[in-house]
């Protein structure tokens, strides 16, 4: 750009290069912003907080403490969410208060985790019990076989199948048995605890925004390499540690940790509910208590998203230790490491409780 040797405004001469720079600022083109992303839990918004470091910050949908299933979305929540260009979250089987704000985004792209190919997935455990009929089973209704766990499931078949009565203490064949709508579906939506679909989500985020942000494409891709290396070191390093409690068992307040358990080959013995929204009928907690009086069940986790009562009660029954697990991180301060934190504390809770 040229600008007129002529002087109009009269400047000494030591202040015409401050003019002269001025001027070429003011005509510089604006840097693009960041796209304005918003992301639904803690866990995933760790990680595409990693992914974006030094171009942007994405918002956090879910506060501390807010559970996903059923939280009433405040007014700045759906204000983050019309402002998005892009929306991340796992899907309508876990952030179900989400689900019609979702459906009526019109202008922000959503990427929905759980449908992503790139991911990982599990089926979900429904529940069920020991005592299912079979006919190759030589058992009364009482008797409890190491052969299945309390998930209802064969535990040399990942299909066995549950018997006439659900976890609840209902017929099969009642229309108010099985699944309510607060279910999370065929498919385990907890995706997070698994350091394979971490860095997936890692690697989808940094396609995403590159689409959006082509000027920081290179940065976000640099990031998501970046953030794999660093959840590899973790995976490998919790799989040492936790390698002296694999064959521990141990109840959960509810089935959250399958990717958790698979990742470093954990035995959890019994959930006390298999559905997080329904409490557990009496013969549920009948058959958990001589589960655990027969394997040695030590430890009892239950979640700071739910009352602790059912599971205190639990643990003073049969004399087992209490401690905390908390899938969604309800404590720990957003950030690109959250995510790490929150695997870290996952694994320091197992090993204190269930170690020696």
């Amino acid at each position: 750009m040229k600008f007129p040797m002529k002087n109009p405004l009269k400047l000494p001469a030591k202040f015409q290069w401050i003019f002269a720079a001025l001027a070429l600022t003011l005509a510089a083109p604006a840097a693009r912003a960041a796209p304005e992303v918003a992301v639904s839990l803690l866990p995933v918004h760790s990680l595409v907080s990693a992914v974006m470091a030094g171009a942007g910050e994405p918002k956090l949908l879910f506060e501390a403490g807010q559970s996903p299933h059923h939280a009433i979305l405040k007014p700045s929540q759906r204000k983050a969410m019309a402002r998005a260009d892009l929306i991340f979250w796992v899907g309508p089987s876990l952030e179900e208060s989400l689900g019609k704000v979702i459906a009526a985004q019109r202008g922000a792209r959503v990427v929905t985790l759980m449908e992503r190919e790139e991911m990982q997935l599990f089926p979900a455990r429904h529940g069920g019990h020991e005592d299912h009929h079979d006919e190759h089973a030589e058992h009364d209704e009482h008797d409890e076989h190491d052969e299945h766990d309390e998930y209802g499931h064969d535990k040399h078949d990942e299909h066995a199948e549950h018997d006439e009565h659900d976890e609840h203490g209902h017929d099969e064949h009642d229309e108010h048995a099985g699944h309510d709508e607060h279910d999370h579906g065929p498919n385990d939506p907890h995706i997070w605890m698994s350091a394979a679909n971490a860095q997936a989500i890692a690697r989808i985020a940094a396609n995403e925004l590159a689409r959006l942000d082509p000027e920081n494409a290179a940065r976000y891709q640099k990031n998501a390499r970046a953030l794999s290396q660093r959840i590899a070191e973790l995976r490998r390093e919790l799989q040492r540690e936790l390698r002296a409690i694999a064959d521990a068992p141990y109840v959960v307040f509810h089935d959250a940790y399958r990717y958790f358990e698979e990742e470093f080959g954990l035995q959890p013995a019994a959930m006390i509910r298999a559905n997080p929204n329904l409490p557990p009928g009496a013969a549920h907690m009948r058959r958990i208590r001589q589960l655990v009086a027969k394997r040695g069940v030590r430890c009892i986790f239950s979640e700071p998203q739910f009352q602790p009562d059912m599971a205190a009660s639990l643990a003073e029954d049969s004399g087992m230790r209490t401690a905390v697990l908390d899938p969604l991180g309800a404590k720990l301060d957003p950030g690109d490491g959250a995510w790490f934190a929150l695997m870290r504390a996952l694994a320091d809770s197992l090993r204190g409780c269930l170690g020696e």
